[in-house]
């Protein structure tokens, strides 16, 4: 439904359109132009932009009151920012720049100068008037519910202990126990498991409201609210056996499993891992290494992949249930990595382990479906806490900025430095409103992969400039420990990495746009 809107924020949205289908024509024309994989990511940034902001001004003309005006000054800011860069690269690659290059330059000064938009948001945020909480975004009755609790848990049970989990890189197994308990007491450990094996139920959109809230607070508590990683694959193509065995501990908390996938010679490129099966008599032996694998310090199963039928290369993975204390399974040496109190990653070796064909998760050679059956799905919510660490964070650069006083007045009366929220609340809300959209299309069956692929280079690159514009504002206190901003931003920098890296994300963009896809700007 589309609201009636003032003139003035109809013409900044018309505006904002206009430039959006300048990046999407420079889409058109520079693709075919591509030489090499520089262009190709270079043009595939345009189509991720064109997406993005597309879908705010879709949210924009919906909304109502301040909200629709300030998603409108979001718009067009991000809209004539991407159709600037669409030229640009356009004409890296010998495009006609001509036509798109003077609308791009007409729509950066009409129907108001780009920088005197981006200072306006900019005033509205440090005066605490712009609108970027994700309790603006019109929900259904029960996904509100389901926010406001998410919210309230994560501020009354799990933020509390926050600097202690900072400071400390755990927090005692007694005191996991127990928040784990008051999670499961809510309903908010399984929400995205069917209700038959003891979840919730909830489709994507209802998986991003909570994740979103979780993004809220560090990292370490993410599986305290969520859907346990692997936990969707072994309800879907788990044995009644299984389920029994594995999947209803799991959810009471009996046991613990984790997901075991990445090798040291096979992260990115699943088709190099080297770990073998092989028929066993009545079973299977494993042989193998894995490594990056977090919470091995508490499970006592893996959901593990192998080489079945190495000839076929992806084609050739069959996905088996391990338990940890099984000869032939060793937990090697904990991998520390930064940003990541609370989550613990090690090495595993599989050395003549003998496992019976009831540990097969599904069917051989079937285990690389199972493995991106969703991966749009995961991409979708680890934007969603991205979200959440940039909400949090622009909260605190300008909280900040309205305490801290230099040359005489607040630092958050400086123009430059509201630019630097200005940026960071209009790409939120453009990131929000993409991610939205994409989980409600996946949630309607379709398949979204250049959506999905957008959704998660966009917001983990979020969360990383307004983690590094926050820590600019607060100078060397954003630097010290009593502040949670160097924990965020030291934790953020690995989501561009993981579940696909940015590159990754860019490269399946570009595939998409040479297969045909291209972005559907403009359409209601």
């Amino acid at each position: 439904m589309t609201a009636t809107l003032d003139p003035a924020t109809d013409a900044g949205l018309a505006g904002a359109a206009e430039a959006v289908a300048v990046t999407a024509r420079c889409v058109d024309l520079a693709f075919p132009a591509v030489t090499g994989q520089g262009t190709e990511f270079a043009v595939a940034e345009s189509a991720m932009d064109a997406v993005t902001v597309d879908a705010l001004i879709r949210d924009a003309r919906a909304a109502h009151g301040d909200v629709a005006v300030q998603q409108a000054q979001a718009a067009r800011l991000l809209a004539a920012t991407a159709a600037e860069r669409a030229v640009s690269t356009l004409r890296q690659v010998g495009g006609e720049t001509t036509e798109p290059a003077a609308s791009a330059a007409r729509l950066a000064v009409h129907p108001t100068p780009i920088h005197q938009v981006r200072s306006a948001i900019g005033a509205a945020v440090h005066a605490g008037r712009f609108q970027y909480d994700a309790t603006t975004l019109p929900l259904p009755p029960e996904l509100v519910s389901l926010r406001a609790l998410v919210r309230r848990f994560v501020t009354e049970q799990l933020l509390p202990h926050e600097a202690r989990l900072n400071e400390d890189g755990d927090l005692p197994v007694e005191l996991w126990a127990e928040l784990e308990r008051r999670g499961r007491e809510l309903d908010l450990n399984a929400l995205g498991l069917p209700a038959e094996h003891g979840g919730m139920g909830l489709g994507l959109v209802g998986q991003l409201v909570a994740a979103e809230e979780m993004g809220r607070v560090a990292v370490g508590f993410r599986h305290v609210v969520g859907t346990p990683p692997g936990s969707l694959p072994l309800a879907r193509h788990g044995t009644a056996a299984q389920h029994a065995a594995y999947l209803r501990p799991w959810l009471r908390g009996e046991r613990w499993g984790a997901w075991a996938t990445t090798e040291p010679e096979a992260g990115s490129d699943l088709a190099a891992i080297r770990t073998v099966a092989v028929r066993d008599g009545d079973g299977w032996r494993i042989d193998g290494a894995k490594h990056f694998i977090t919470g091995l310090d508490r499970a006592d199963f893996v959901i593990t992949f192998a080489k079945t039928d190495p000839d076929r290369g992806l084609k050739g993975l069959t996905a088996f249930l391990v338990d940890l204390d099984a000869p032939g399974v060793e937990v090697g040496r904990e991998q520390h990595m930064m940003g990541r109190e609370g989550l613990h990653s090690f090495e595993l070796r599989y050395d003549g382990l003998h496992v019976g064909d009831d540990a097969r998760l599904g069917e051989p050679d079937e285990g690389f479906r199972l493995l991106i059956a969703d991966v749009s799905r995961m991409r979708v919510l680890m934007a969603g806490h991205c979200l959440g660490v940039a909400a949090r964070l622009i909260d605190i650069a300008a909280d900040w900025g309205r305490g801290r006083v230099q040359f005489g007045r607040p630092i958050g009366e400086f123009e430059a430095l509201q630019w630097y929220l200005a940026d960071s609340a209009a790409e939120l809300l453009a990131c929000r409103s993409s991610a939205y959209r994409t989980a409600m299309a996946i949630d309607a069956g379709q398949r979204a992969q250049a959506e999905s692929a957008t959704v998660k280079a966009y917001g983990t690159e979020l969360a990383c400039r307004v983690a590094d514009r926050a820590m600019q504002i607060l100078g060397g206190t954003g630097y010290c420990t009593e502040l949670p901003v160097e924990a965020l931003y030291r934790a953020v920098r690995l989501w561009r990495i993981a579940e696909g890296s940015s590159e990754i994300q860019r490269m399946l963009v570009g595939r998409q746009l040479a297969a045909g896809w291209r972005p559907e700007v403009g359409v209601a």
